[in-house]
Order: C-alpha cells, then sequence, then structure tokens
C-alpha cells in the first residue's frame, strides 16, 4: 500500500468512524492478529530492501523509498 492509498483510506475511516479520532492506535504484527502493539512513534521516511531491511538515518531524498509507520 503507497503512503497516499493509507491516507484515502484512513481519511474514509475518520469519515465513517469520528468518535474514534482520540482513541488509541495499536498496530499488528500480521494479517492473523496474533500480536497486537501499541503505536509508539510519528512516521519516518527511510529505505528498504528485503537484503538490507530498514534504515531511517543519513538518507537524501532521492534513496529514501518507504515510509515506516512504527
Amino acid at each position: 500500500m503507497t503512503l497516499k492509498e493509507y491516507r484515502i483510506n484512513l481519511n474514509q475511516y475518520i469519515k465513517e468512524n469520528p468518535d474514534m479520532l482520540d482513541c488509541e492506535v495499536i498496530s499488528s504484527s500480521d494479517d492473523e492478529g496474533n500480536e497486537y502493539h501499541p503505536v509508539l512513534f510519528s512516521p519516518t521516511k527511510g529505505s528498504y530492501d528485503k537484503s538490507n531491511g530498514f534504515c531511517d538515518h543519513n538518507h537524501t531524498t532521492d534513496k529514501c523509498n518507504v515510509t515506516c509507520i512504527n
């Protein structure tokens, strides 16, 4: 999912559920919901690939290819 798609989904969710705006946000560890954790951090831009994982420091804008949401 792109950040643009995520924003559209989030805006629609808020429109349909405005009462949730003051509730805590949690994240699931997988699609089966085996583990949940509070979202603790603001979004961070960085780079990601399967062999090196995620890196959020010392990157120029042209090297960033992802937004990490937790």
